[in-house]
């Protein structure tokens, strides 16, 4: 796991392509509140905040080069990562640099596997909200409880908004997972959602609950021994919900689409997050952990910082890793629970385990 001391000789610079963006702007937020400076930041625009920030395009190589010569570790925060792909990796790697992405499909550390190899770089992939968080909270879970883990349940989501980068990879889900399917000792068995709202345990409201098992979820099965393990996408009752469902127009919906759904669903409310994840054993025991972010991006960046900041003050081991296979869960949640981007995290026992009514959509 990540926390291997290392000496650096590069200054300690941390340079976070992609700025001016909502993740990139979290991200800046969360190092300079943390310690994580010095800072360079690089974008295609300018900050809103005002805020210094190098003009920068990933498609320009040689000027990418210059921005991240001398950097300890880049953050790439441009997207939508299924266009950037392995562009920023490629050269923060080839200056002698570690790397952390949010983004971390299997294709993506496919591509950068072969970068790392044989260096002593480390590229962190997979440190968002989801993937990275979402697979931190349940090995927080399975490394705390003092009986064996045999099942996983999970739900993530709420009201918040969809950046253009944001909507263009959600709308292309399948890349980091499969839909309408649980894990059942080591196969994939179908899934199908109900239709209708549920109430889920520490959910403010009603959700559509649509099950979804990542690449992460996958993993962390595996890892672990999970017999079963069933992990949902959760939206509120409203426009993107409906969209999801088909319920708006039976075309597939496109990235503008998306967001406008969510800029309705948000109309006169406050964005958030939760990610809800309960682990139980043979023995009828449970526990679970609930987290409340103030937004998918907000939560990517915290995220973000928090590795970024490992990387430049602790190194990694060489080579390319996904975030939750490789952070401490334990040293990442006592973390967060500082971070602005987290308004609380509770964690329950429970000998029953948690329960979900349906209502209506």
């Amino acid at each position: 796991m990540i926390g291997v001391r290392r000496t650096t000789t590069d200054g300690g610079v941390i340079a976070v392509v992609g700025a001016s963006g909502a993740v990139g702007r979290a991200t800046a937020r969360h190092l300079a509140a943390s310690g994580g400076g010095p800072l360079r930041l690089g974008a295609r625009r300018p900050a809103e905040n005002g805020t210094p920030v190098t003009r920068l395009d990933v498609d320009d190589t040689a000027a990418l080069h210059d921005f991240c010569s001398g950097a300890a570790v880049v953050a790439n925060c441009a997207g939508p990562s299924t266009v950037v792909g392995d562009r920023v990796a490629r050269v923060a790697l080839a200056v002698g640099a570690h790397y952390v992405d949010p983004a971390g499909d299997d294709r993506l550390a496919d591509l950068i596997t072969p970068l790392t190899a044989g260096t002593d770089r480390c590229a962190v992939l997979s440190a968002g909200m989801m993937p990275g968080l979402s697979g931190v909270l349940p090995r927080y879970l399975i490394a705390t409880t003092p009986t064996p883990v045999h099942r996983l349940t999970g739900h993530v989501g709420g009201r918040d908004h969809f950046s253009p980068a944001g909507a263009a990879d959600y709308l292309r889900a399948e890349e980091f997972g499969t839909a309408h399917v649980e894990w059942h000792a080591g196969r994939l068995v179908p899934s199908a959602p109900t239709g209708r709202a549920v109430t889920v345990p520490f959910f403010p409201e009603p959700v559509l609950s649509m099950p979804f098992l990542s690449t992460e979820a996958a993993r962390i099965a595996a890892a672990a021994g999970l017999t079963e393990v069933r992990w949902h996408s959760a939206f509120v009752d409203g426009h993107v919900a409906a969209l999801l469902r088909g319920a708006a127009s039976p075309e597939r919906p496109t990235g503008e689409a998306l967001r406008q759904a969510a800029r309705l669903d948000l109309f006169g409310r406050t964005p958030y997050q939760v990610i809800v994840v309960e682990v139980g054993g043979a023995d009828g025991s449970a526990r679970s952990v609930a987290l409340w972010g103030r937004g998918a991006s907000e939560l990517t960046g915290a995220m973000v910082a928090h590795c970024a900041i490992l990387l430049r003050d602790e190194g990694g081991p060489p080579g390319t890793h996904h975030a939750a296979d490789l952070l401490d869960p334990v040293t990442t949640v006592t973390a967060l629970r500082q971070a602005d981007a987290v308004t609380r995290i509770v964690e329950v026992d429970s000998t029953d385990g948690l329960h979900w009514r349906e209502g209506t959509l």
